[in-house]
């Protein structure tokens, strides 16, 4: 329950970023950021609940997977960087 609002707590402050962005392309690219964190958290919440089979999916920043880890460790770097 803790990391889902951690995770709720991440992506609204990635969506005020992109909401006092005067570039479109830079907003998208944070809707983008939000929709892949969003999409896996999910995905691996729903394959933890028996709802869907469990993929392969790493959890954004919980799971230990090498180029997942650094993969969004490098879109919230280009987010903060905005």
């Amino acid at each position: 329950c803790v990391c889902f609002i951690l995770f709720s707590v991440l992506i609204v402050l990635i969506f005020r970023i992109a909401n006092r962005l005067k570039e479109p392309k830079y907003s998208l690219f944070c809707v983008g950021v939000v929709l892949l964190i969003s999409f896996s958290l999910v995905i691996n919440a729903f394959g933890v609940g028996g709802i869907l089979p469990v993929k392969g999916l790493a959890v954004p920043f919980l799971s230990y997977g090498g180029s997942s880890l650094l993969a969004n460790c490098i879109a919230i770097g280009l987010v903060l960087s905005l």
